[in-house]
């Protein structure tokens, strides 16, 4: 006799297999490569008013927010060019470091534009924003 179920028990039992998976996904990584959530507190791309390239890191100053996004690899366009474009897998446009979200190297030496992954982000307070600022400053200042 085949098994029957109801179609919301099946919608119920995918959401549940579908989330204990997710939960797997992410079990060995750092807080800094999951996804932020609630969707409210992830990054809007139009708020950016500065970033510093800092390797396989990004900080960003968003407004009242600040963040350190996570690269999957560098990306040394961010270097040469002097705007950052968003692609967001997210209908809200938001950039909260879910798969598919990447950084875009927008500028003069933007010819082929790359499209770095993001790996994962977090919110940042302004004393650590304001910190890794000063130590990426240092590093340049020793080039």
């Amino acid at each position: 006799m085949p098994l029957r179920m109801s179609a919301s028990r099946l919608a119920i039992a995918l959401a549940v297999s579908t989330s204990a998976a997710a939960g797997m996904a992410w079990a060995g990584d750092d807080a800094s490569s999951r996804p932020i959530k609630p969707i409210t507190d992830c990054m809007d791309p139009g708020r950016v008013r500065a970033w510093s390239n800092q390797g396989d890191r990004v900080v960003v100053d968003a407004g009242r927010r600040q963040y350190v996004i996570e690269l999957a690899h560098g990306c040394p366009e961010l270097d040469l060019n002097p705007f950052l474009g968003f692609i967001s897998h997210n209908p809200s446009g938001r950039i909260c470091g879910d798969v598919g979200d990447r950084l875009v190297p927008h500028g003069a030496h933007a010819s082929v534009r790359r499209q770095c992954s993001i790996r994962g982000m977090r919110m940042i307070d302004r004393a650590e924003y304001a910190s890794m600022m000063s130590t990426a400053d240092a590093v340049a200042a020793d080039r």
